[in-house]
């Protein structure tokens, strides 16, 4: 956080040439004040962004986008999320009377129907005629700011042209910001505003009206008057914990009847007030090591490049490393680099404790007395995630049934993480589906599962999730289960579902398990309609056999789902009990690996199938028989004091079956011959 100063010699610096005063006393054309609601994880977003940039460039004196941050798709969803919304969003948004973004309203005129809120596809056309419009209202603003004292000092002149007056009207002034470098769904769908690293720099983003929610009121109104206005305002270090950076920040004022049909709009000039012993300089820092280390490490040594942007020599300077959102002691830098030179740095060590670590970098000057950075958006690095998993984590049993209440994008599992950020699954029950009409638990045994929404995601989109350690060594011939259903959209489907597994910390993977495109669908033909969701008979239950890694104690198993470049091929993929088992107990004081620990008569059989247990089966658990598919076709629960259950097979057609024991730590197999 930058730090400040009072001193005595001040001069005034001008970056941007606008509605200078005094305001224009003849009739003019209306200008645009463009609210358009945006979101991080809006998918059309960034094509919205890139039609109101067009608009902008095409109209630069007369079109002033005010991106607000609002709905659904503007709620962070992961720890390190910035949060862009506003208190004044909703109700801007509830103007608009619509529930979509992106949505734009010019001027909060209704142009379309009845709702001012316009979709994107409509912008240009109704911008170039608003723009056609006659206004009965002037308006021009200038304003002062004082880098030392952050104090705003906004001046407004208000000249009315016309005859046929309101009697009141709304004076509103809306601060954004630009430069704000964060996260953003489909960034690639507008390249001017995707960086190099990945993160999408956010402009015109709106955080504050000086005047209030809906304006200060205006009245004495009448033709060929000037109304003045002078409005003072302290810019805060930041807006919800998003630094207000002073030489990003913009002012858009307006005029309307109400709360609606804005009649006028103008961008301010800004006169920057600076001491005059105070050089104005850009330091950038870039991060230089790619995040490969190992998935057993639990420290991370980083690497910086320090860049200095500016026409002096700067000859100090800090560097902040934050570690999942806590800021480490600063270092400090006593070295020269040059104008337009650079210098590498190698930083404290970090240690690692969590799952999932978000690490970034920030860049600072130490003489504050001397230096001020005017460009923010390059003194820091983007958030890169380093995953860690705990030796805590080690276990001999897995299950996960994602029986959860609420969106997750990081199962609340010890064991699991998910290895990129910007991957979304769910777990959901059948009232999210207006298709679903019974429980979409696996086989519709249970009440949720996990959704991977497909149709949603395009490369580069993926997600992986990680599931480790798993103890290996303790038993003999293992497998890892799991249940799946998806259908294609596009018989052109190239998405792909896979397995992977590692015993050296996740240096090397090895493929166990692979579907892609006309393999992966367990419902033949394509799905059409609003969202594919599952019945019973959609399932397929699929065994990896793990045996080739029996002894090792430290196996690492991830799933990775990989989109198609192209949208909208797969309905979407769900998920449910994934499970860790075995057939044998290799290493136990009363069980040995000859021992059965149930038996099944008659064998073959075709009516009723009688299952004991051995006297180690003493905790609650459950039958499954299974079909030659791996399909769940039966479930028993078996009492924490049986001995004995039966089971009506009447219903099962001929063929091999497998019968599963799950008991406590216990996954015991035996085969079923039904005749």
């Amino acid at each position: 956080m930058k730090k400040f100063i009072l001193f005595a010699s001040l001069i005034i610096f001008n970056l941007n040439i606008f509605s200078q005063l005094p305001v224009s006393t003849s009739p003019e054309k209306k200008k645009i004040a463009f609210e358009e609601f945006t979101g991080i994880y809006c998918s059309a977003c960034p094509a919205g962004h890139l039609i109101s940039a067009t608009l902008k460039s095409a109209h630069p004196n007369d079109f002033f986008p005010i991106y607000m941050h609002e709905s659904p798709f503007a709620e962070p969803r992961l720890a390190s999320d910035p949060d862009y919304r506003t208190t004044h969003g909703p109700s801007i948004l509830s103007l608009l009377n619509t529930n979509y973004v992106p949505v734009g309203s010019i001027n909060r005129k209704i142009y379309d129907g009845n709702v001012i809120g316009l979709d994107k596809a409509k912008w240009t056309q109704y911008v170039d005629s608003a723009l056609l419009e006659d206004a009965y209202v002037n308006v021009a603003f200038e304003a002062s700011l004082n880098i030392i004292t952050r104090e705003l000092i906004v001046d407004s002149e208000i000249y009315f042209t016309g005859s046929s007056l309101p009697s009141t009207m709304k004076l509103n002034l809306a601060i954004s910001q630009n430069n704000v470098e964060g996260p953003q769904k489909n960034g690639y769908n507008n390249p001017p505003a995707l960086l190099a690293n990945g993160n999408y720099l956010h402009q015109h983003q709106f955080k504050e009206f000086i005047t209030g929610q809906w304006g200060e009121a205006i009245t004495g109104i009448a033709q060929n008057t000037l109304v003045t206005k002078q409005h003072i305002y302290t810019i805060p270090l930041d807006y919800n914990d998003v630094t207000a950076e002073l030489f990003d920040l913009e002012i858009i004022g307006f005029i309307a009847e109400g709360n609606t049909e804005i009649i006028n709009a103008n961008k301010c000039q800004i006169n920057y007030i600076i001491p005059s012993n105070v050089n104005l300089i850009d330091l950038g820092i870039k991060t230089n090591n790619v995040i490969t280390q190992d998935l057993c490490d639990d420290t991370f040594t980083p690497k910086v490049t320090v860049y200095n942007y500016s026409t002096v020599l700067v000859d100090s300077f800090e560097v902040v490393t934050s570690l999942n959102g806590i800021l480490q002691a600063g270092q400090q830098f006593y070295q020269s680099i040059a104008p337009g030179d650079s210098a590498i740095l190698n930083l404290n060590s970090v240690s690692l404790s969590s799952k999932i670590n978000s690490v970034k970098y920030l860049v600072n000057v130490n003489n504050y007395d001397t230096f001020y950075d005017t460009i923010s958006n390059n003194n820091y690095t983007k958030a890169d995630a380093i995953y860690h998993i705990p030796s805590t984590s080690v276990a001999s049993t897995f299950e996960e049934d994602f029986e959860y209440t609420s969106l997750s994008v990081s199962i609340p599992n010890s064991y699991i993480i998910n290895t990129n950020v910007n991957g979304k699954f769910v777990a959901l029950q059948e009232s999210h589906f207006s298709t679903a009409s019974q429980p979409i638990g696996g086989f519709g045994n249970s009440t949720k599962s996990m959704w991977i929404g497909a149709q949603f995601y395009m490369q580069p989109e993926f997600i992986e999730i990680t599931v480790g350690y798993l103890d290996l060594s303790l038993n003999s011939g293992h497998n890892f289960e799991f249940s799946y259903a998806s259908q294609l959209l596009q018989s052109s489907s190239n998405v792909k579902l896979e397995f992977k597994a590692s015993n050296d910390c996740g240096v090397t993977w090895t493929s166990v398990w692979s579907k892609q495109g006309s393999t992966l669908p367990t419902v033949s033909g394509l799905y059409s309609g609003a969202i594919f969701s599952p019945t019973p008979g959609d399932w397929s239950r699929e065994i990896i056999d793990l045996s080739s890694y029996d002894g090792d104690n430290d196996v690492i198993i991830r799933m990775e789902f990989t989109p198609d470049p192209s949208a909208s091929t797969c309905a979407g993929i769900f998920m449910d009990d994934w499970e860790l088992t075995h057939s044998n107990i290799t290493n136990s004081n009363s069980i040995n690996n000859n021992e059965r620990l149930i038996s099944i008569y008659p064998n073959p059989s075709n009516n009723i199938l009688n299952i004991t247990f051995n006297e180690q089966v003493n905790k609650e658990g459950k039958i499954e028989i299974l079909n030659s598919l791996g399909e769940i076709v039966s479930i028993v629960n078996v009492d924490v004091n049986s001995n004995k259950i039966l089971i009506n097979i009447n219903d099962l057609s001929s063929g091999i079956y497998i019968v599963k024991l799950k008991s406590g730590n216990i996954s015991y197999t035996e085969k079923l011959i039904i005749e």
